[in-house]
């Protein structure tokens, strides 16, 4: 049964204002500031200049950068330089036994965190020791120093000894939270084995980090985002479902003028042209069934007796059996004495001189996984809803509004691509001095778009909005009339302009950054229609064809992709599928004597060498007086 997505009701409602939401997830990083970024400075007791986020339990760390011309720093760092995670570090001292006021001397921060009982968590940070240079004050000279870690005060676990002069080096450890929330501190510490008395450590920390071990472990196997499958197919999908509603939006209007030209009958300008099929197979044969009853098909009553004992004994065995033809014949007695249900009429026009006419598409497709991208099976749902008038010498013009959805499954994790597409066009036919026929028509849309991308155990979300603007015009020769045949040649242009708003995804340390993406599609199409009339047991049948050939001159896409806990930038380019493109279109339209017109249509479209896709389309329409 068809029936219209709840999202799609909403942008009914809502006609060009897009819904949106926001979603939120908690972040795989759990300190504060983890990047130590902070104000330049000595620290003391009236001044802590520490980063914010982190607490002072003991004496005062100092912020340093890499640069050598501070005035606010003890001495100046040698060979200083900056740490993978920024140019902002803590710089913290030590020493043993009596050299700082008789006492042992050390320099720590903390900061809590939230945890899950029971959970695995890695902490993991950057450390340095540069010396300084001239020496510490009171004559002290640099050495070497470490690291301790603290858990609620108690250690677990101590970095390797950092020498004089040690460029950064990453360490790491882990643990298990046995409550819900827990402190970590960190503790600069010199070696009496390894540091004398006149000698103090000056050591460095930056890109402090704690998460669970799975997320950590996650991060520190993240990769190259372009070399995942459904980052790729996510891009793709994105790409794919903007441009096909481009096209989309196009095509209904073409359909509408292709229905005008097949039946120049002024007086039934007004079509419903939305197919709706019922889940009950004999409700649907009732509505979409045949029009003849039994003596116009040929069968006699015996059969149409014997079809609805057989619906009466057994309703369920005769709508698995519905081709037979004498349950056909029932439904079209039915119909003869209860009255046609007509949900595809057609009529003059409606709104004074306009007509007014709607066009309903469903599409399914399929993209075969590739050596970088995944596989995407996608449904795409589309109402048109139009009116044109003729307008004197301006010709026929007309509006069309097009409300439409898609849903695109990505890969076999659970990836997806949604969105709510909106668009209003407006077209024009005229004909020109020479006999040519031109059409012409140009619109703007927009798209609000939800993503969903599975990495490992994260789920990963985003929103972003695509508009577009897009047009085509056509030039038709003169039909040339060979009996009851007709050809008519000719040529159609399209281009859209689509520009795809930068997003972050959100719900884990995997989540990607988008940037703003744009689509410029060109299309060059050559073809020909044919049709042919015919009379056909008292109605006229109409036997159609269309050959057309496409250049795809659509330029390439750069897509510009980050971590967002990171700043590495990536990219991957968006070609073409293919340069050439070949459709080709069979079907008819039979007129019965009453003024039912049912049509059948069968479309092929090959992307040379890339693909293809298989279209059906079948209606019938009944005038309406």
């Amino acid at each position: 049964m068809l029936k219209m997505p709840e999202k799609l009701t909403s942008a009914f409602l809502a006609v060009f204002l897009m819904l949106g939401g926001t979603t939120s997830a908690e972040a795989s990083e759990l300190f504060t500031n983890s990047s130590m970024t902070g104000t330049v400075g000595l620290s003391t007791s009236s001044n802590n200049l520490l980063p914010s986020g982190w607490s002072l339990p003991n004496n005062t760390c100092d912020t340093n950068d890499d640069s050598d011309n501070s005035s606010n720093r003890i001495g100046k760092l040698a060979i200083a330089s900056s740490s993978p995670d920024g140019s902002t570090f803590v710089s913290c001292i030590a020493s043993p036994s009596t050299v700082i006021a008789g006492n042992p001397y050390y320099e720590s921060f903390k900061q809590s965190f939230n945890a899950v009982a029971g959970t695995s968590y890695t902490t993991s940070f950057y450390a340095s020791n540069f010396g300084v240079s001239p020496n510490l004050s009171g004559g002290m000279s640099s050495s070497d120093g470490k690291w301790e870690i603290l858990l609620d005060g108690s250690v677990i676990g101590t970095s390797a000894v950092l020498p004089v002069q040690a460029g950064w080096t990453k360490f790491t450890f882990t643990f298990t939270a046995t409550s819900s929330t827990h402190e970590i501190e960190f503790k600069a510490i010199a070696d009496p084995n390894l540091i004398t008395n006149t000698n103090a450590a000056y050591v460095n920390i930056d890109g402090l980090s704690v998460m669970t071990t799975a997320d950590y472990n996650a991060w520190a196997n993240r990769g190259d985002p372009t070399t995942k499958a459904d980052v790729i197919g996510s891009i793709e999908a994105t790409s794919a479902s903007a441009i096909r509603f481009s096209k989309t939006a196009v095509k209904t209007v073409s359909n509408r003028l292709a229905f005008l030209r097949n039946n120049p009958d002024l007086t039934k300008t007004s079509r419903q042209g939305i197919k709706v099929s019922f889940a009950d197979p004999l409700i649907d044969a009732y509505v979409n069934g045949t029009q003849l009853g039994i003596a116009s098909l040929g069968f006699d009553k015996r059969a149409a007796a014997e079809a609805l004992t057989q619906v009466a004994a057994n309703s369920e065995g005769a709508a698995a059996s519905l081709s037979n033809k004498p349950v056909e014949v029932v439904m079209a007695e039915m119909k003869d004495i209860f009255g046609t249900v007509n949900l595809n009429p057609t009529a003059g026009a409606l709104v004074d001189d306009w007509s007014v006419w709607t066009e309903g598409q469903i599409t399914v497709g399929k993209v075969d996984a590739t050596s970088t991208s995944s596989h995407q099976d996608s449904d795409s749902f589309n109402i048109a809803v139009g009116m044109d008038r003729d307008y004197g010498d301006l010709g026929l013009i007309g509006v069309a509004l097009n409300i439409g959805q898609d849903d695109i499954d990505i890969g076999s994790s659970g990836s997806q691509v949604e969105s709510d597409n909106l668009s209003l066009s407006f077209y024009n036919v005229k004909q020109l001095p020479n006999k040519l026929g031109l059409e012409t028509q140009f619109g703007l849309g927009k798209m609000a778009i939800d993503t969903k991308r599975i990495d490992g155990t994260q789920t990963l979300t985003g929103e972003r909005d695509a508009t577009m603007a897009f047009g085509s015009i056509s030039l038709r020769d003169e039909p040339l009339v060979k009996g009851s045949a007709t050809i008519t040649p000719y040529g159609r242009a399209e281009w859209a302009y689509i520009e795809l708003d930068g997003y972050a995804e959100t719900g884990g340390n995997l989540a990607l950054n988008y940037d703003k993406q744009h689509i410029n599609r060109y299309m060059l199409f050559l073809g020909s229609d044919v049709t042919y009339e015919t009379s056909y047991a008292n109605g006229k049948l109409k036997p159609f064809a269309a050959f057309e050939y496409g250049l795809d001159m659509t330029r390439d896409s750069d897509v510009g992709i980050n971590y967002v806990a990171d700043t590495t930038a990536y990219s991957t380019k968006l070609e073409k599928t293919a340069t050439s493109n070949l459709m080709l279109r069979l079907g008819a339209d039979y007129e019965m004597k009453d003024g039912v017109i049912s049509s059948f249509a069968y479309e092929r479209t090959e992307a040379l060498g890339a693909g293809f896709s298989n279209s059906l389309r079948f209606h019938v329409n009944v005038p309406l007086d």
